[in-house]
């Protein structure tokens, strides 16, 4: 009887065994799935998360700032400013930004046009971007945006005008300045209203886009040229040989002696008149004027003259500098008169003649 009772409990275990495993099994698959779900849910709600800062203007404009502190142009490569130009090239250009935004802490601002922003360092603004919407959503109905209009603020290149007579090659960091780089002409004005048969000079203007100071080498008709550097302006001065000054000054000094005499009427007009290129408007305007403020003087002196500041527009047509002190004596009241003239020469069959003068 009890061997009968024993078997039929071991049946009754047997039994539970196989219910209580399963049970468990489902538990742990319940536990299981409900851990993907949950972990689902929080990956969805993190990338969702991620998905909104990184679509929000505010944060792709810091993203931008940080890809530039890195030395990443990658954004800006569209930009104007790092556009290649035969000397300034995008390399040089994207090398000085990396310079400028080296070991400086970048951040942005709202600009004052809508959807603009600008990245700053400590000195201020050294780009600037437009960052709007596209009208596409993404997968999770955030609004995507896209960067248009990438500019660099920062003071890349530097512009220069050169100006010089035509027919002058130039040579710029050891390339020749081409036709393309002209921006205008214009007559020499000391030269304008001169008789038909000589032919008024024309000075070029070209507009040159460089990183640094460039290097300028000209020459006209082969005769090598002075550069002047000033600011923002080249000034190319074909060099007059000193057999040609040798030419001029004398009769320079002559001339100018010859005007200031006729202006104070110690000299007349006929004096004056074999220094002139006759029939300029220059030429006309001398063969009427006449001097009210005239000062009562018995005798004149001339000192210290110096012609200088030599200038070639072409090989029939050059000026200079002439100055001088020039005094009036009445008794023993002294005028002190200095004088400071350019004239304008022009290379006629009979010499050098003054087709113009200015009065400094």
């Amino acid at each position: 009887m009890q061997s009968q009772v024993s078997e039929s409990n071991e049946q009754k275990n047997t039994t539970q065994h196989p219910q209580k495993g399963a049970f468990k099994r489902f538990l742990l698959g319940y536990a299981l799935v409900n851990i993907c779900i949950t972990a689902i849910i929080l990956a969805l709600l993190w990338q969702g998360l991620e998905q909104y800062e990184t679509c929000t203007p505010e944060r792709i404009a810091v993203a931008l700032a940080n890809r530039l502190e890195e030395g990443n142009l990658s954004d800006f490569e569209t930009a104007p400013q790092l556009q290649s130009t035969p000397f300034a090239t995008q390399q040089d250009r994207e090398t000085k930004v990396r310079e400028a935004v080296q070991e400086k802490s970048l951040y942005t601002l709202k600009g004052k046009e809508e959807h603009e922003y600008q990245i700053c360092n400590d000195e201020g603004a050294i780009a600037k971007i437009s960052i709007v919407p596209t009208g596409q959503k993404t997968w999770m109905g955030f609004q995507k945006y896209q960067i248009e209009q990438p500019e660099i603020l920062l003071a890349l290149t530097q512009q220069y005008k050169i100006q010089c007579p035509i027919g002058t090659e130039i040579l710029v960091n050891g390339e020749t300045l081409g036709q393309e780089y002209q921006s205008g002409s214009e007559p020499i004005a000391g030269y304008q209203g001169i008789p038909e048969q000589y032919t008024v000079p024309q000075q070029i203007t070209y507009q040159l886009e460089t990183m640094t100071e460039p290097t300028v080498e000209a020459s006209l008709e082969g005769e090598a040229c002075d550069i002047s550097i000033t600011e923002d302006t080249i000034q190319i001065l074909p060099k007059v040989s000193q057999e040609v000054q040798q030419e001029i000054v004398p009769l320079a000094e002559q001339a100018a002696q010859f005007y200031a005499r006729f202006i104070t009427r110690d000299a007349s007009f006929g004096q004056l008149q074999p220094y002139l290129l006759a029939n300029t408007e220059y030429y006309k305007s001398l063969t009427s004027f006449y001097n009210p403020w005239y000062v009562e003087h018995d005798s004149y002196q001339f000192s210290n003259l110096v012609c200088s500041e030599f200038k070639r527009y072409s090989s029939q047509q050059i000026s200079c500098e002439v100055r001088f002190d020039y005094k009036l004596y009445r008794g023993r009241r002294v005028h002190d008169l200095p004088g400071a003239y350019t004239f304008y020469y022009q290379k006629t069959e009979q010499g050098w003649k003054i087709a113009n003068m200015i009065v400094l």
